[in-house]
């Protein structure tokens, strides 16, 4: 048996000054959802639609080409340095 937790959700409606729109007021969505089990609120608003460039990965793939950093010396009691170079290796 499935069962889902249910957020009271109140429906209201925010005024922005549109900073993409030379600061002219614009109204937006705003939901405030309620958790059932805490009471505590959450406010989404919906400013503008969300979009993502997709990554570069081979760019992202070419930085990490650099030796991470070594610890000098002992400086967590109880491991010693090769520990620490496998480590952070």
């Amino acid at each position: 048996m499935e069962t889902r937790m249910k957020f009271d959700v109140v429906k209201k409606e925010a005024l922005i000054l549109d900073p993409a729109n030379a600061l002219q007021p614009r109204a937006i969505p705003v939901e405030v959802r309620t958790d059932p089990l805490t009471g505590r609120t959450a406010r989404i608003c919906h400013f503008m639609r969300l979009q993502w460039k997709k990554p570069d990965l081979e760019k992202l793939v070419a930085g990490t080409d650099t030796p991470t950093f070594k610890f000098p010396g002992k400086t967590i009691p109880g491991i010693d340095r090769a520990a620490l170079a496998a480590l952070f290796r």
